[in-house]
């Protein structure tokens, strides 16, 4: 089912007017249908009625034509202008235009007896008096005329007035029910009009209190809504969803609402950032006033500093001129000992050599007594077979047995003896390998060291070149000097500038201060959504948990901040600049 609220207003109004146009159009056709109605009904009864009084016209022509014929038979009068033919007089014409027509087919039952019954009558009393008009000038015109009244017309006559006055009669009474039938109908229009307007009357105001409550009824919650917002309440939205013009202004007029309550949230945050602000330049001014007396009293120091810094150099002077000429007596020395050095190292490699030698002769020892060890212990093996065999000799062997044991004890002492050797030419070898290894180190210490003479003598050089430049410093620190007291001079001055922008400084923040307060007032008037925005709102502290517009609001604030900080701080750099350039100056003179 189409709903309302999916149809444009002006779609609406123009449906409204067009549905009141066809109630109206419809009131209007049923009253004209009714009212042809009654018109066509009172146009037959008009008709019948006119058709009876023709008829009572045709009558009295008739009773014309009657009398014409008395006054002739009575009074003698002349017959002329009587009509004698059936179709030529007035009632005649009638007759025969009626029934040769499509009158005939609209008469009633009753009357169309009435209307054809007349006929023969009429015809025949016109006959009659065609009989009489040719019986003018006869000897008997007189007698003949009253005979053929008497048998002809007069019978015809009371044929023809009963059906006159029976078709004027049926003329009448259908005239009557005609203008009967009129009148209900006109009662039934009345009663059909005055039902048919009741219920369109009722259908039109339905269809207008539906239409103008389908209007009217956001029009009314956007007033409501319109009249909180004016009060500061941005909490309240439309609650209207639909397709038309107003659902469209409803869910702009909430995405306005929306908007700017975002903006007061962040103007809410920029106020407490301008506020922090506001707090951080006070601080920065009460440091930049401390750092403005510190560097007043740095700049006492310098100036006394700067007339003991003259002395000081006159000293340094000297005593470069003095270190001078005893690194002048070191280096000589210096030299001196590097060739001493040299030859120690060279005696040392020669001592090293011999050992080296020493070592290898021993070595040399070592083979020849493994040698004599392995000697003594084939010749142990051959004393040992000797005794052996001299035991299986018996008493022949006896002698040779002992020649054998004593060969045996002298094998055995040799190995003994090549053992002491052996150990003996061991320690012997640690030893030279020991005095190698420390010869090698005391050489290598000897070319360090000639290597560390050699660097000392190029440093005292070098000193002396720097002396040089430490006398010329000194010189320059003189000069500098001198240049102290215009620089403090410099300096006083712009410590008074920086004092005079501090206290600007200082005005601004309060200054500042005094408008953010003034803001954060004027923004507490405001409810937002949220009761965490809310209260930022009332209290001018931003909040970040409960909107979404509220970090923004938030980094908005501190971008505020940070450009506010940058443009005052910029003053108070300058200003420190000035103060640094000269403190450099002095710094190098120091140095």
């Amino acid at each position: 089912m189409l709903s309302l609220n999916n149809i444009s207003v002006k779609t609406k109004l123009i449906g409204g007017f067009i549905i009141v146009t066809i109630v109206v159009a419809i009131v209007g056709l049923v009253g004209i249908k009714y009212q042809n109605q009654i018109s066509s009904l009172n146009e037959t009864a008009f008709q019948e009625s006119r058709d009876g009084q023709f008829i009572t016209e045709k009558l009295n022509d008739h009773y014309g034509w009657v009398k014409m014929v008395t006054d002739h038979i009575i009074l003698g009068k002349s017959l002329d202008g009587l009509h004698i033919d059936p179709k030529g007089c007035g009632f005649g014409k009638w007759y025969y235009e009626v029934k040769g027509g499509s009158g005939y087919a609209a008469l009633t039952a009753e009357q169309k007896k009435a209307f054809d019954a007349m006929e023969e009558p009429h015809e025949a009393l016109h006959k009659a008096g065609e009989e009489m008009i040719a019986l003018k000038g006869t000897a008997n015109e007189e007698t003949d005329v009253l005979a053929i009244f008497k048998n002809e017309a007069g019978p015809a006559i009371e044929k023809l007035l009963p059906l006159f006055k029976q078709f004027i009669q049926e003329s009448n009474t259908e005239a009557q029910r005609y203008m009967d039938i009129a009148d209900a109908t006109s009662a039934s229009s009345t009663k059909a009009s005055i039902i048919l307007v009741v219920f369109c009357s009722i259908f039109a105001i339905a269809t207008g209190l539906l239409l103008s409550r389908s209007v009217t009824k956001p029009i009314t919650k956007i007033m409501e809504v319109v009249k909180k917002v004016a009060a500061g309440d941005f909490t309240s939205r439309v609650d209207h969803k639909s397709k038309d013009e107003l659902g469209i202004l409803s869910e702009n007029f909430n995405k306005m609402v929306d908007d700017v309550s975002n903006s007061i949230g962040q103007v809410s945050a920029s106020a407490q950032a301008i506020a922090a602000s506001a707090q951080q330049m006070a601080a920065s001014t009460q440091q930049v006033n401390a750092a403005t007396q510190q560097v007043s009293s740095a700049i006492q120091d310098v100036s006394t500093g700067g007339e003991s810094l003259a002395k000081q150099a006159v000293e340094a002077s000297q005593g470069a001129k003095a270190l001078n000429e005893e690194s002048a007596k070191a280096s000589e020395s210096g030299q001196v000992a590097s060739k001493k050095m040299q030859e120690l190292a060279t005696t040392t490699k020669q001592t090293a050599d011999a050992v080296s030698t020493l070592g290898e002769k021993s070595q040399e020892i070592v083979k020849i007594v493994d040698t004599i060890n392995n000697i003594a212990s084939q010749t142990n093996l051959l004393a040992l077979n000797a005794a052996i065999e001299a035991a299986r000799a018996g008493e022949a062997g006896r002698g040779f047995a002992v020649v054998a044991d004593e060969v045996r004890k002298l094998a055995e002492e040799s190995q003994n003896a090549t053992k002491d050797i052996e150990s003996l030419i061991t320690s012997m070898r640690s030893t030279t390998d020991n005095a190698v290894t420390t010869m090698g180190t005391g050489s290598q210490a000897v070319q360090d060291t000639v290597k560390v003479v050699t660097e000392v003598i190029t440093a005292l050089e070098n000193m002396a070149a720097k002396i040089h430049t430490i006398e010329a410093a000194a010189d320059s620190v003189s000069a500098v000097a001198q240049q102290s007291s215009s620089s403090t001079q410099q300096m006083s001055a712009g410590i008074q500038q920086t004092t005079s922008s501090m206290q600007q400084v200082a005005s601004a923040a309060q200054q500042l201060a005094a408008t953010s307060e003034q803001l954060r007032s004027i923004i507490s008037k405001f409810k937002i959504d949220g009761s965490a925005d809310s209260s930022a709102v009332s209290s001018g502290t931003p909040s970040a948990t409960t909107h979404t517009s509220s970090n923004g609001a938030s980094h908005n604030g501190a971008m505020v901040s940070e450009d506010i900080m940058s443009k005052i701080m910029m003053t108070k750099d300058k200003e420190a600049q000035k103060v640094d350039a000269i403190m450099e100056k002095h710094e190098e003179a120091h140095k």
